[in-house]
């Protein structure tokens, strides 16, 4: 149930000139370098979360993101084995009786995709939720290119 606008960020207050004149945080949170995989997940899904880590916006996990990464890996693991699924067979199947329908593991991989994109979209991991969050691509460096 949607009440209102998400919260901004302090940063982009600070940068906005936080036209609310509430009080900004100033403390600096210890930013852990990764995320450790929970030990309950497969052997597979460990692996899409190192890559997930690797490839993530720049600095954008913490340490509280453990549990919705933690879901979007499940959601993803079940979206690749419902395609393998449905590459194995076909889309249509048929009945014993011969009469056809969709594929039950479309229905399956649709609702994974549906889960996925909500949480790309929370996590930054789509170029237009990058965007709206504020993240760079690239860590800061001193130097600049254009020099």
């Amino acid at each position: 149930m949607a009440r209102g606008r998400k919260p901004i960020p302090a940063h982009l207050k600070i940068v906005g000139g936080n036209p609310g004149k509430r009080p900004v945080p100033t403390k600096k949170r210890h930013v852990p370098t990764g995320l450790r995989a929970p030990s309950d997940l497969t052997e597979g899904q460990k692996k899409l979360w190192r890559k997930i880590n690797r490839d993530a916006p720049y600095q954008l996990l913490k340490a509280i993101d453990t549990f919705a990464l933690k879901r979007y890996v499940t959601a993803l693991s079940i979206y690749d084995e419902a395609k393998q699924s449905i590459k194995d067979s076909s889309l249509v199947i048929r009945y014993p009786n011969g009469s056809p329908a969709h594929n039950p593991w479309l229905g399956i991989m649709n609702r994974q995709a549906d889960i996925l994109l909500r949480l790309e979209g929370e996590f930054g991991f789509t170029p237009s939720a990058r965007t709206k969050i504020g993240f760079l691509d690239q860590p800061d460096d001193d130097e600049d290119d254009f020099d």
